[in-house]
């Protein structure tokens, strides 16, 4: 139920897609949101968490870089 929440905050908040994994025992959502929009995922996701009754949840801002490559 915890991953459920996390994704349907996250794009309400506006992310541009989200879905769940490993979700064993509570998992992890990952979701793309543009970095205009993260606090207010973030927020989305604490508050909705908070409503249901669940843990604060860690939420963690990552960004892309380039693939592996060859250095010798």
């Amino acid at each position: 139920m915890a991953g459920y929440t996390a994704v349907e905050s996250l794009l309400a908040a506006g992310a541009v897609g989200a879905r769940m994994t490993g979700a064993g025992f509570g998992g992890c959502a990952l979701a793309l949101v543009p970095a205009d929009r993260l606090q207010a995922a973030a927020d989305g996701v604490r508050e909705a968490f908070a409503a249901r009754g669940f843990d604060d949840p860690a939420v963690l801002a990552v960004a892309t870089v380039d693939g592996a490559r060859r250095l010798a």
